[in-house]
């Protein structure tokens, strides 16, 4: 299903945070629809979309959001697009109101799952503060790995894997001269 739909501002910058925060998880570049698909099924644990309404949120980035940017067309599955109508139909009597729009929803979507994804994107930061890697010890999983691949694989392959694996190790001994 593909929709246009008309955007605010905040509503644009969510989609371009939750962008940023799923291609940084996942390493897999997304497209807008993709975005909201994503944040719908990470939107399933609101069961107080009024709290989701009142709540305030900070993004982590600022972006400058162009014209075009408020009026996307998002291709999405059915079931997302189930959602949102059934989101659409429930929201008024939950935010005590006469009628929401499309944009609304998503809006409340995305702020969703930017409050389930900050809190994972804070505790990983958390978790990793003052942690210390030892390079000694990435080396040696590293050539362990080497010699494990030159022992299982056919010579094309594990030259292929080994360089890579060389070029991993080039790349940690790069950054540890930085710091």
């Amino acid at each position: 299903m593909n929709y246009q739909v008309r955007i605010s501002i905040e509503t644009a910058k969510l989609i371009e945070e939750l962008k940023h925060m799923y291609e940084d998880r996942t390493g897999i570049s997304m497209t807008k629809g993709n975005v909201l698909m994503q944040a719908f099924n990470d939107s399933e644990w609101v069961n107080d979309w009024k709290g989701v309404f009142d709540s305030k949120i900070k993004l982590l980035n600022d972006y400058e959001i162009k014209e075009g940017a408020l009026r996307p067309k998002l291709q999405v599955s059915n079931e997302v697009e189930l959602g949102i109508q059934t989101l659409k139909k429930e929201l008024p009597k939950l935010l005590g109101v006469r009628s929401v729009t499309i944009g609304v929803c998503i809006r409340l979507i995305l702020k969703a799952a930017f409050m389930k994804n900050i809190e994972d994107v804070k505790g990983r930061s958390n978790k990793n503060k003052g942690q210390r890697i030892d390079i000694q010890a990435l080396k040696n999983i590293i050539n362990k790995y080497k010699e494990k691949i030159e022992l299982e694989y056919d010579e094309e392959f594990s030259n292929t894997v080994i360089k890579l694996l060389s070029d991993i190790e080039t790349e940690v001994d790069k950054s540890c001269e930085i710091q």
